[in-house]
């Protein structure tokens, strides 16, 4: 969706062996982060990421091509 060179990193579960739903690998993310919850926004194509994300306290945004212009503008941490 071309959001590579907007992003500090990108993450793919899929690459990892994991569904998108494991919150291991949302833990894991956090671990690289050297951040938790709030400080963390995800933007995801499937709604029911967004859903997970936000029950351990992630911030996030459920995104499609055409919705992609409405994303929250953030500022760096």
């Amino acid at each position: 969706m071309g959001f590579t060179g907007l992003v500090d990193q990108r993450f793919a579960s899929g690459r990892s062996g994991v569904g998108n739903l494991d919150t291991a690998f949302l833990r894991r993310i956090e671990g690289w982060a050297g951040r938790r919850g709030q400080d963390i926004f995800l933007i995801d194509d499937m709604a029911a990421q967004i859903e997970t994300c936000q029950n351990i306290g992630w911030s996030g945004s459920h995104v499609a091509p055409e919705t992609r212009a409405g994303l929250p503008k953030r500022s760096r941490l």
